[in-house]
């Protein structure tokens, strides 16, 4: 029903608790924190019921369409893990493509990787490590602002910031 998506995603809730809302979509924070919209604990109620455009959805469930992956050349190998669905979604946002959220259809989702329940083969096994690093590496490739330079300094300088406050704490 939606003829210029590129990819459709799914509603995604919690494995163990099968109402727990984990992702209708993300868009991602200018310093590349992973921005879902949800509460915390927000369970699924029926208030995410239209589909709508997004810059991100989970590569777990994932559609793609063909042309689509294609021409952009499916997932970037330097994010073997983490963040690649939402490199690839930005790159379709780019390219014209809509990526679209269909809440009519559900994926539950373990979060194995995540949590540190299976092992990571790609990468050094250090999921937060991972996920950060390939968060500044899609938001440095994928921002839309004229200077790369610039945005590369402001996401060094910002994650210089959090790490001394993660020291701190």
């Amino acid at each position: 029903s939606h003829p210029n998506a590129g990819v459709v995603g799914p509603k995604i809730r919690g494995w163990s608790d099968r109402e727990l809302l984990l992702e209708v979509g993300v868009t991602v924070t200018s310093d590349g924190r992973r921005w879902t919209g949800l509460e915390a604990g927000e369970h699924d109620q029926g208030q995410h019921a239209e589909p709508t455009r997004v810059l991100s959805v989970s590569s777990a469930g994932m559609l793609i369409r063909r042309e689509v992956w294609d021409r952009l050349r499916g997932l970037d190998r330097a994010i073997p893990m983490f963040r690649d669905d939402l490199d690839f979604c930005w790159r379709v946002n780019n390219a014209g493509w809509d990526v679209v959220i269909a809440p009519k259809a559900v994926f539950w989702h373990a979060e194995a990787a995540a949590r540190g329940e299976r092992r990571i083969s790609a990468g050094v096994s250090r999921p937060h490590f991972e996920d950060r690093q390939h968060a500044l590496y899609a938001v440095t490739v994928n921002h839309p602002g004229r200077f790369p330079v610039l945005t590369f300094l402001r996401l060094f300088f910002w994650s210089l910031l959090r790490a001394v406050g993660l020291v701190l704490n």
